[in-house]
């Protein structure tokens, strides 16, 4: 009896309805989830690998501007001092 009553409501028609919209909702917040962490990851390895390369030529690049700086000054010096 209650089977029956169950087989004529209008609620059954409109479940499967909404188990596929709740399934497509989930799979693109899913989605969206798996976006974010790509994002992530990728700023993430995008600024270990900016501080990894800052730290190694800056001091190269600090080193080249005082030999440039020293060798301006030798060669404004040595005039002077012949």
């Amino acid at each position: 009896m209650s089977g029956e009553a169950f087989a004529d409501s209008p609620l059954p028609s409109s479940f499967p309805s909404i188990a596929v919209h709740s399934s497509t909702l989930a799979t693109k917040l899913d989605e969206t989830n798996y976006s974010l962490w790509v994002l992530k990851f990728y700023l993430i390895s995008v600024l270990i690998n900016f501080s990894v390369m800052s730290t190694t030529l800056f001091p190269v690049h600090q080193n080249s501007i005082n030999m440039v700086q020293q060798k301006s000054s030798i060669s404004h010096q040595t005039p002077a001092s012949t």
